[in-house]
């Protein structure tokens, strides 16, 4: 499919994102702490891409942010280009893995909340699509 000159970046995000919505499909981020020193990047996207590929969720993105996972989400600095997903409405949730959002204030939920969105964390243990149940 070739991209027409006439339609900006913008506007050909804005038709990816109606499609989607019109397919049913929830875009979701996915947002990995790299000084995790449990997870490495490729690890934990693989564990987060397959968490999501498996419930039909679309991967618009994935987030790399290099604050200690300590550190409160408002106060990362790439939380605020997730907000900004989230509030232009390109996604509607972020998948992280189990303790990478450590300190999600209240005040981070009650935001989610209001604007129709979910932040899911996934336990590294989770089986992957495609993976042997047997063993």
């Amino acid at each position: 499919m070739s991209q027409s000159p006439l339609r900006t970046p913008r506007q050909r995000q804005r038709r990816r994102a109606l499609h989607s919505a019109a397919a049913g499909r929830t875009a979701v981020i996915l947002y990995i702490c790299l000084r995790d020193p449990g997870h490495g990047a490729n690890e934990a996207t693989t564990i987060l891409r397959g968490y999501a590929l498996a419930r039909d969720w679309e991967v618009t993105e994935v987030v790399f942010c290099e604050a200690p996972t300590p550190t409160p989400l408002n106060e990362r600095a790439q939380w605020a280009h997730v907000r900004h997903a989230i509030t232009e409405h390109h996604v509607q949730g972020v998948v992280a893995l189990a303790g990478q959002l450590i300190l999600v204030e209240p005040a981070v939920h009650v935001w989610i909340a209001e604007h129709g969105a979910f932040l899911c964390e996934v336990s590294a243990d989770v089986q992957q699509p495609g993976s042997d149940l047997a063993t």
